[in-house]
């Protein structure tokens, strides 16, 4: 049977402080795709990965300690080494605010979707491992 972790265990660090109240943290990694398609495909179409890409997405609440950090990348356009771990997985990057949605749900609290990429000159880093078996 394999083991897995739960969300609970996830770290975020935006600019080596621990952002303890983020909510549902996503990592999201991706490639671009290229068509390289041709007539000896066999009818079928054919691709290739290119670039990766990267964003950290999560949601606070506007009264929490780290909205006034966060808020102040945003406006200042600032980088800061981001870091997220948990389970089996850990990436880092120097990262920029890009995204800041003030949302004012009726029966939540007000809150703040934020978003992360790598910024210009960042070097990412990566690992997963597979679940360990018991």
């Amino acid at each position: 049977m394999a083991k897995y972790k739960l969300g609970l265990d996830c770290v975020l660090t935006v600019g080596g402080t621990q952002i303890k109240d983020a909510k549902d943290v996503t990592l999201n990694i991706e490639r671009g795709d290229a068509d390289v398609t041709t007539r000896n495909s066999n009818g079928w179409r054919a691709h290739l990965g290119t670039l990766k890409d990267a964003s950290i997405e999560f949601n606070i609440l506007t009264g929490g300690d780290s909205f006034p950090g966060l808020l102040s990348m945003f406006t200042g356009r600032t980088a800061a080494s981001v870091a997220v771990s948990g389970g089996n997985l850990s990436f880092s990057a120097s990262m920029v605010v890009t995204n800041f949605a003030v949302s004012q749900p009726l029966e939540d609290g007000e809150g703040v979707a934020v978003t992360l990429r790598p910024s210009l000159g960042s070097t990412p880093s990566f690992s997963c491992a597979t679940a360990s078996n018991s």
